[in-house]
């Protein structure tokens, strides 16, 4: 279900944009990412354990939304700006994700 709210806030950000960049110089090592990610994520979720649930949701919604907008506009649609850099709510999720696995690879508290 994570997943599926994150690529639904992702895409409601993208269609309700004035004019979102269309990120195509980085497209295709973002789709080649994100799909390596759901692969890992569908892998690990199935078999993980519950602490690396949550960051492979993240990292699921993110590149299944990356892959959508890569898959129907050719490009990545980065509705947000930050001086002069553009984003989007699925890579928040990733860096997200990847924080968190991160964080609990530093703990060493996997349950």
């Amino acid at each position: 279900m994570a997943p599926g709210v994150i690529v639904a806030a992702d895409q409601l950000t993208k269609y309700t944009s004035v004019e979102p960049f269309l990120n195509t110089s980085a497209s295709y090592l973002v789709v080649l990412t994100a799909g390596m990610a759901l692969i890992v994520v569908l892998v690990f979720y199935i078999v993980a354990f519950r602490a690396l649930r949550l960051p492979f949701l993240l990292l699921a919604g993110g590149g299944a939304s990356n892959i959508y907008d890569y898959i129907v506009w050719g490009a990545i649609r980065d509705p947000l700006k930050i001086g002069s850099i553009y984003f989007n709510i699925a890579d928040i999720s990733i860096v997200a994700g990847i924080a968190l696995l991160l964080y609990f690879s530093y703990l060493k508290r996997v349950y």
